[in-house]
C-alpha cells in the first residue's frame, strides 16, 4: 500500500513510468562515473575547439584572396547572343561576396551590377580556347570562366581579355570559393552538434532534477514515518 502511495506521489510530482522504476532496489552508481550535464558541456567544447582549431598558414589561399580582392576587368557575357560588357570585378570588403559592377553608366549609375556568395559556387570552369571551325575561320573564341553557383542551372559566364588573366583569376576563384564553401559547411555541422547538445543538456537536467526529487521524497519518508509523511504530502498536494 504504501509503495502504491508512494507512485501516486510520485506521479504528481512529474517523474515517469521509467523514472518511478528506478526506485527499485538496484546496485547504486558511483557519483564519480555518472555523466553530468556540465561534463558533456565541457566535451562538446573541447570537439568544437578541436574542429575550430587555429588553421595552418595557407600562403596559396591568401595570395588567391588578395587577387580576388583587387580590381579585376572582366566582360560579362549577356544572354540571348548579346555581345559581352565590360565590368569591374572585386570581392566585398569581408572577402566573402564575388562582386561586379558594369563599366557603362545609365543615369550616372551602373547599367548592370551583381553579386554572388564565394560560398555558393559549386564549380569553376574554364572552356577550352579555339580549335574547331572557329580557329578554321580565324576567329579564336574569347577565354571564357564559367562559374556555376547555388544550383548547376545558375551560371555567370565572364571573359578575360586573355588565356593567362582568365587561367590565374579562374584559379584563385576556384581555390577561395572551395574553401570558404567548406568552411561552410564545417560552420553548420557544429551548430547542428550545438542543438544536439543543448537538447541533451536539457534532458539530462530534466533527470536530474527528477532523480533529486525521488531522494528528497525518500529520505523525507525514513526521517518521518513514512506512511503518515506520504499522506500530509498527497493532501497538501490536493490543496
Amino acid at each position: 500500500m504504501a509503495s502504491g502511495m508512494l507512485n501516486s506521489l510520485l506521479g504528481l510530482c512529474g517523474a515517469s513510468v521509467d523514472e518511478k522504476a528506478e526506485l527499485q532496489p538496484k546496485v547504486k552508481e558511483s557519483e564519480s562515473t555518472r555523466p553530468t550535464p556540465w561534463a558533456m558541456v565541457d566535451s562538446l567544447s573541447s570537439r568544437v575547439m578541436s574542429l575550430a582549431g587555429r588553421e595552418a598558414p595557407d600562403p596559396e589561399f591568401d595570395s588567391a584572396k588578395k587577387l580576388l580582392a583587387e580590381p579585376a576587368l572582366l566582360s560579362v557575357a549577356q544572354g540571348g547572343g548579346a555581345p559581352a560588357e565590360m565590368a569591374r570585378f572585386a570581392t566585398s570588403s569581408d572577402g566573402s561576396m564575388l562582386t561586379w559592377q558594369s563599366l557603362a553608366l545609365q543615369s550616372n549609375m551602373p547599367k548592370f551590377s551583381g553579386a554572388i556568395s564565394l560560398a555558393s559556387i559549386t564549380r569553376v570552369e574554364r572552356p577550352p580556347v579555339g580549335g574547331g571551325v572557329t580557329s578554321w575561320l580565324g576567329r579564336a573564341q574569347t577565354p571564357t570562366i564559367a562559374i556555376h553557383h547555388s544550383s548547376p542551372s545558375e551560371q555567370l559566364r565572364v571573359e578575360a581579355s586573355s588565356e593567362v588573366q582568365r587561367d590565374e583569376y579562374a584559379a584563385a576563384l576556384d581555390r577561395v570559393s572551395t574553401k570558404l564553401r567548406a568552411k561552410h559547411a564545417e560552420v553548420k555541422s557544429q551548430g547542428k552538434l550545438a542543438r544536439h547538445a543543448t537538447k541533451e543538456l536539457e534532458m539530462m537536467s530534466k533527470r536530474q532534477n527528477a532523480e533529486k526529487r525521488k531522494s528528497e521524497i525518500m529520505q523525507s519518508m525514513q526521517n518521518s514515518g513514512g506512511m503518515k509523511h506520504t499522506a500530509m504530502a498527497l493532501s497538501l498536494i490536493h490543496i
